[in-house]
């Protein structure tokens, strides 16, 4: 098995707002290898894209604040390095795609403007990215030219015609793409991803979930999917996480983990999901909400949602106990089914 490439290790992560501390990563495990691709699941508030900007290090302290754990990138813990060194991995070693690609590319600079910058920061520290380039001129130009190849990789048509075009010229699906173009412009080894098929329709929905596919064989990278879709960590990825309330409560490989649901709450997730065979008004929601994460319930934070909840889950957090291969779950009822099910 290849050396992890991320391995967040009890991470824990607070929040400080007028209203208190909110406790919002509850000592968060996640390992990610090379060629793999994790889709991190759960409802809104659970704190997903918590966790991606948090390996990322774009949460400003404060008010965020680790009191403890680690997030080793390639052996490097990111939460112990200076700023500016942080700063040279961002875009060369961990790329990031952005929810909204309407906030997120500048509407008063044109496409390819924007591309040549991320690589000519990127070049800073990988001069190889431009083929050597020297000098102001030589520079730009080469990194304009990485643009419109970056361009061409990601399936925009017309692609040196694009680069002058500006961000409304371009459509949502196309927007989309121009924020890709711009993760892998630095040839990251690590890739998160944030709810990146937001807001599109079904068909270009695919397209995006194809290019981040074929990025993961091409270059042999590791991918953090965020997504509240399980059609999509169906579709796209090779295992999925589940998250509630900060806390990650089933892993492992998709295909085990869909089809065989073991915590609660993810079989919850997975019968909320409408099928052509689900009758008329028997679709079923999960119940309640997600705690206020200032005040968490003590033990298990799904437990005031949970049918089987006892006061021994009130009680204490469970462990992540080991139902198969790399299938994982915490869930202190875990050992009584197996045993039921010897």
């Amino acid at each position: 098995m290849p050396a992890p490439l991320l391995q967040i290790r009890d991470l824990h992560l607070t929040m400080q707002s007028y209203d208190g501390t909110a406790h919002v990563l509850n000592g968060i495990d996640l390992t990610v290898r090379r060629g793999e691709i994790w889709g991190l699941v759960g409802e809104s508030g659970c704190g997903k894209s918590l966790t991606g900007l948090s390996v990322s290090q774009l949460l400003s302290r404060p008010p965020a604040r680790y009191p403890r754990g680690k997030i080793l990138l390639e052996g490097r813990d990111l939460l112990r390095l200076p700023a500016a060194e942080m700063q040279r991995l961002r875009g060369k070693r961990v790329g990031m795609i952005f929810q909204d690609p309407t906030t997120n590319l500048n509407p008063s600079f044109r496409i390819g403007t924007q591309l040549a910058d991320v690589a000519l920061a990127a070049a800073r520290h990988d001069p190889a990215l431009l083929g050597g380039a020297r000098g102001g001129l030589a520079r730009r130009r080469a990194a304009m030219a990485l643009a419109g190849r970056m361009l061409e990789a990601v399936g925009i048509p017309e692609p040196q015609e694009r680069l002058h075009a500006f961000p409304h010229q371009f459509s949502g699906g196309m927007r989309q793409r121009v924020l890709i173009a711009m993760a892998l412009i630095g040839q990251p080894a690590l890739l998160i991803a944030d709810e990146p098929t937001t807001a599109l329709d079904v068909s270009v929905q695919a397209q995006i979930l194809r290019l981040i596919r074929d990025a993961v064989t091409e270059r042999n990278m590791g991918v953090v999917l965020i997504t509240h879709n399980l059609g999509v960590v169906a579709e796209t990825c090779s295992h999925v996480a589940v998250m509630y309330a900060g806390n990650i409560v089933e892993t492992g490989p998709v295909k085990e983990v869909l089809e065989r649901p073991a915590h609660p709450y993810t079989r919850a997730l997975m019968q909320a999901i409408p099928t052509a065979d689900t009758p008329r008004g028997s679709l079923r929601g999960v119940t309640g909400a997600v705690p206020n994460l200032i005040s968490p319930p003590p033990g298990c934070r799904f437990a005031p949602r949970c049918a089987r909840a006892t006061a021994t889950c009130r009680a204490a957090l469970p462990a992540p106990v080991l139902v198969g291969t790399e299938h994982a779950v915490a869930c202190i009822h875990l050992p009584e089914r197996i045993a039921a099910h010897g």
